[in-house]
């Protein structure tokens, strides 16, 4: 199964199970960093040394791009905000000036573009009750703009424009939060919802909650507030002259992460730092313990997903986490169960689920998964990703 990422963000990364199964999980071997002999490895048709160094962004559009995913550290997700805010709801992404239509009524679109929108990052959650579907979400947007003024005068133009649902929206203020501009109104789906807009240096951040009452679709964005202030404080803006100055690859582990041919999703082709890794998890509360507990410093995806953990001794209890969250399944499905290791490679695993088989491995101080619906494509794609990282 693909076990770790958002297919419809990262879409050829892999994604992390969620819900409850009682399947047995093999732990990973002691030798599971024991080095396999080159030619005894099957790597199929896939590269087996690392590619090219990536350089600079060296065009706008490339610079934009990398610019929202360093913000995304500085993005609070909704389960910082209310554990229960951990249910998948929207792609979490970096957020083109094109795909402002997609957020906002095409007015407040508009006006953000028009007032210099640079670039952001997104994330969306809602509450995890089957019971309830959707009873309550949450969507956090940190909007770039060239500088504090532009961000100061376009905040309250696009709380003016800004239209959602079938009937009228009406100002609201927010608790503790008394220079955001906020409308309140009824939603498509017929929720009461809160729709919020603060400019805070060059930045302008926006929640939308909605939920059962307009009391707790407001207190869902003043908790979001409390915490997203603080948070993109911390976070040092590129001067938008130099975007197109950016490394792509500072780290190097992009280019020694086997990529698609063609870029398929925006928000590839980039090292997440933890926070950063943790808006594309299926299940962000499970996969932070995971990834603090082996001290991940970086995650790059694109066929395969590499992990970069504080040392080697961490890779092994990642390993044996993720394998166990595999196992315990989505909502209404089956966790993953073991099945045939990578041939020749000691330590490596293997799990399948209905739709699709996944592959572990380590080397050094990092962790492969490996996710192709079928389980040969699996093994040779982790076994080529394992040489890559092998590679000098």
């Amino acid at each position: 199964m693909k076990v770790v990422w958002l297919a419809a963000v990262l879409v050829t990364a892999s994604l992390t199970a969620q819900a409850c199964s009682d399947t047995p999980v093999r732990a990973p071997a002691a030798d599971s960093t024991d080095s396999a002999p080159a030619d005894s490895l099957d790597t199929g048709t896939y590269p087996l040394t690392p590619g090219p160094a990536l350089g600079k962004a060296e065009s706008d559009v490339v610079g934009r791009r990398i610019e929202a995913q360093r913000m995304s550290s500085a993005v609070v997700g909704p389960w910082e905000v209310d554990p229960d805010l951990n249910r998948k709801d929207m792609p979490n992404a970096v957020m083109k000036a094109e795909a402002l239509d997609g957020v906002f009524s095409h007015e407040a679109a508009n006006i953000a573009i028009t007032h210099g929108y640079v670039t952001g990052f997104a994330n969306a959650r809602s509450t995890n009750d089957s019971a309830i579907p959707h009873d309550r979400r949450l969507k956090n947007f940190v909007m770039r703009f060239p500088d504090a003024d532009a961000a100061a005068a376009v905040a309250p133009l696009l709380s003016s424009a800004d239209r959602f649902g079938p009937g009228p929206v009406s100002p609201i203020s927010i608790a503790g939060h008394p220079d955001t501009h906020a409308i309140a109104g009824v939603s498509d789906k017929g929720k009461q919802a809160v729709a919020a807009f603060t400019a805070r240096g060059p930045f302008v951040l926006y929640q939308w909650g909605d939920a059962s009452s307009t009391q707790t679709a407001a207190q869902i964005v003043s908790a979001t507030l409390d915490k997203q202030i603080p948070a993109i404080d911390q976070f040092q803006p590129t001067d938008v002259t130099e975007l197109v100055n950016l490394p792509r690859d500072p780290s190097g582990l992009v280019s020694r992460t086997i990529q698609q041919k063609e870029q398929r999703s925006i928000n590839s082709a980039y090292a997440y730092d933890r926070r950063g890794s943790l808006n594309f998890a299926l299940d962000p509360i499970a996969m932070a313990a995971i990834e603090d507990d082996a001290g991940v410093e970086l995650m790059s995806a694109g066929v395969a997903t590499v992990f970069q953990t504080k040392d080697a001794a961490a890779t092994a209890r990642m390993v044996a986490a993720l394998i166990t969250l595999a196992a315990k399944g989505r909502p209404g499905q089956a966790g993953a169960t073991p099945t045939d290791p990578i041939p020749n490679l000691p330590g490596s695993q293997c799990v399948a689920d209905e739709n699709s088989n996944t592959c572990y491995a380590t080397v050094d101080r990092y962790v492969i998964e490996a996710g192709q619906r079928e389980l040969l494509d699996a093994q040779q794609l982790a076994a080529a990703q394992y040489r890559v990282l092998q590679s000098k």
